[in-house]
């Protein structure tokens, strides 16, 4: 459920440099700032896997990040984006080919634009995507809800 959110899953960019697609962004590296300030190369889905730098930072190995960072995380994206903005109902629960459009308009309208290979993806760039970012996750969770209770319905 997660995975049709991130618009970079939905798509691959076909240009001059990736006749065969860019893979997501996964064939585009771009430098961004860590968080002390030091520019690291990172690939342009990876970026957008770890919400622009703005979501818990997974461990070694893949190992999910320290349960005492999720609830400040999920308590800043809820807040941003609450259940109860119904826009995330659209289509119903069983709406995959609506989600998928939802990230290919997202990934030509807010992830590609301003983006060049090995150019400085810049604050301005990273601050005008954390909330499509935040959004995605935070439906993908109300979707990922509603679907379960779809198909295992309460008993009454």
């Amino acid at each position: 459920m997660g995975d049709i959110h991130q618009p970079l899953l939905c798509v691959s960019r076909v240009d001059k440099d990736h006749p065969q697609g860019d893979k997501g962004g996964n064939d585009i590296t771009v430098n961004a700032r860590n968080e002390d300030g030091h520019m690291r190369s990172v690939k342009l889905h990876s970026l957008w896997d770890g919400g622009l730098d703005d979501f818990p930072k997974m461990g070694a190995n893949f190992a999910p990040p320290p349960i005492e960072e999720m609830p400040p995380a999920v308590v800043k994206v809820v807040q941003e984006n609450p259940a109860t903005d119904l826009s995330w109902q659209i289509g119903g629960p069983f709406n995959y080919t609506g989600w998928m459009q939802e990230g290919v308009e997202l990934a030509k309208s807010k992830v590609y634009p301003g983006i060049q290979g090995g150019a400085e993806v810049g604050q301005d760039y990273i601050a005008y995507r954390v909330s499509v970012a935040r959004q995605r996750v935070a439906w993908a969770g109300y979707r990922l809800a509603a679907l379960l209770n779809a198909v295992w319905p309460q008993p009454q």
